[in-house]
């Protein structure tokens, strides 16, 4: 029987929609997962032959998997990944199968964010950057007359290890707390003061399809930007937006990718569409089902198909105004229930309404995107009735919390 292994994968997401179209196709689909509560869910994956934790999930485990199935007469057709964290891992896999499809070598480039501001060098789309190897005094001394800057991580994702610094002392402390060295240094960037926007992209042997253009959300809270909202645009024909279409195409072009998927952050900055970083996925979360909600795309399955070697199907179905809101904890402790999700799935124009089971579990305001809960999508008659809709919606969701 022809089968697929799913490196990563979460019980709800964009990943469990491609497990589902994965088994709808008749694989058999079998996952490896560094999340050790999934095996134990797997009553709740009922389309997944298997559900194994490995951690840390490297190639030599997937290899080993990959034998173990071909020992057990499964012919693994290929592997595949949603988790940024996983995704080169599986293109390697899959060149080792001999049924690599998706650009290995774009793939590696991407997951250091350094490099990819290294490739894009000369392209007007590239903002300002520096390698910070040296905390030293004397070396921020340098980049102060830049302030404001953004420091992180070259691996970091999802606004982990992110800092906003917008004077010599907040520089000093996110320099401090990133600690840079010679092996790990840490990326300086321009901070890009503009509207942002995510495209999401499907490459197929060199042509770029930008299934959706989405307006973000940003809110700056407890030193992080978390995106909070997320509006798709539907009217793509204006002249700002044409540029933006065609930057992303050559930043694509640029970074080598000619087979793949990928997400694209930026902010249009004084006439220019400026990179804010690149993502070696799809968006995360619950944006496979709200981008299905607006244009009828499913882009879990069109990634699917590719990672197969197929053409993915990516013509728009519907054209509506959508917008989704995410749900975050407006402090911290236990949460000892959530009330609201019914009342907020009955709401006028909402499509879905997800929460995270985080009954008896400590919650906080956002970190990172990680700690967003649950999701509220709605539609409307214009932008801003979505827009509207979903957040009255998400607002009747409430957390009740455990006495100290």
């Amino acid at each position: 029987m022809k089968a697929i292994l799913f490196l990563g994968m979460e019980i709800q997401g964009g990943s469990r929609d491609a497990l589902a179209a994965a088994a709808s196709m008749g694989y058999a689909v079998h996952v490896l997962t560094t999340n050790p509560a999934l095996p134990r869910s797997a009553a709740a994956i009922p389309e997944a032959a298997s559900v194994r934790y490995v951690k840390p999930l490297r190639f030599r485990d997937g290899a080993a998997e990959i034998e173990r199935l071909r020992a057990a007469g499964i012919d693994v057709a290929a592997v595949v990944s949603f988790s940024e964290r996983h995704v080169y891992t599986a293109c390697l896999l899959n060149d080792a199968l001999g049924v690599g499809a998706f650009t290995t070598a774009a793939y590696r480039r991407m997951r250091d964010k350094a490099a990819v501001r290294k490739r894009l060098e000369g392209m007007p789309n590239n903002p300002y950057y520096a390698i910070l190897t040296d905390n030293h005094p004397s070396a921020l001394g340098e980049l102060e007359a830049r302030l404001p800057l953004i420091l992180k991580r070259p691996n970091s994702g999802g606004s982990k290890d992110v800092y906003f610094a917008t004077d010599s002392a907040e520089l000093a402390q996110a320099a401090n707390r990133l600690s840079p060295s010679k092996a790990a240094p840490a990326l300086v960037e321009e901070y890009l003061d503009g509207p942002q926007y995510l495209t999401e992209v499907l490459v197929y042997e060199g042509a770029a399809h930008l299934v959706a253009v989405i307006r973000q959300d940003v809110e700056y809270e407890g030193g992080k930007f978390i995106v909070k909202g997320y509006s798709i645009v539907r009217d793509r024909a204006s002249p700002s937006f044409r540029s933006l279409e065609e930057a992303a195409a050559a930043i694509v072009e640029r970074i080598g990718l000619r087979t793949g998927s990928c997400h694209l952050e930026l902010r249009f900055v004084r006439g220019t569409w400026k990179l804010v970083e690149i993502n070696s996925r799809l968006s995360g979360g619950f944006m496979n089902r709200f981008i299905h909600i607006a244009t009828g795309v499913d882009t879990a399955a069109a990634t699917l198909r590719m990672w197969l070697g197929e053409e993915p199907d990516v013509q728009p179905t519907r054209d509506r105004f959508a917008y989704a809101r995410y749900v975050t904890a407006d402090r911290a402790g236990r949460c000892r229930a959530v009330q609201g999700v019914e009342e907020a799935r009955q709401a006028p124009g909402v499509e879905e309404a997800f929460m995270r089971d985080v009954a008896g579990r400590p919650l906080h305001p956002p970190r990172s995107m990680a700690d967003r809960y649950g999701c509220v999508i709605a539609v409307g008659d214009s932008a801003e009735e979505a827009e509207a809709r979903a957040k009255a919606a998400a607002a009747m969701i409430q957390f009740e919390w455990e006495q100290p």
